[in-house]
């Protein structure tokens, strides 16, 4: 391709409606560009509002944590309270334990000194009777 002097140009490289399509171009660029700041601005005011009321939010879940934490305290307590009363069954199990232990012991006992009593009873009948 030639050089082509850029000061003289013979015919323009475009044609002649060029003009005014360059120029709805021009004027679409800068109303693109206010829209695009009218946007921008818009953005930044609802980012702000976001974060105020983010800020309100995040109060409003603080106070339910707090609130939490205090049903978390008094569970706790209610928990202790279960412990102590485990405790105490445990105890009365181990003392039933122990108390049934004691009652089968007497239990045998008995029946022995009872069949001891019935083979002495026996033996001083037979004996007065002469059986033996």
């Amino acid at each position: 391709m030639p050089d082509m002097p850029v000061d003289f140009l013979p015919q323009p490289p475009y044609s002649r409606d060029m003009e005014a399509r360059i120029a709805v171009l021009e004027h679409i660029a800068k109303t693109t560009a206010a829209t695009l700041e009218r946007l921008e601005q818009r953005q930044d005011q609802m980012l702000a509002q976001m974060d105020r009321r983010f800020d309100v939010m995040e109060g409003k879940f603080d106070a339910i944590d707090r609130k939490f934490e205090a049903v978390d305290r008094k569970f706790e307590a209610v928990d202790r309270r279960f412990e102590a009363m485990d405790r105490k069954f445990e105890a009365m199990d181990h003392r039933w334990v122990t108390l049934n232990t004691h009652h089968r012991q007497d239990f045998l006992w008995l029946i022995a000194i009872q069949v001891a009593a019935i083979g002495s009873l026996l033996t001083a009948m037979a004996r007065g009777f002469h059986w033996l």
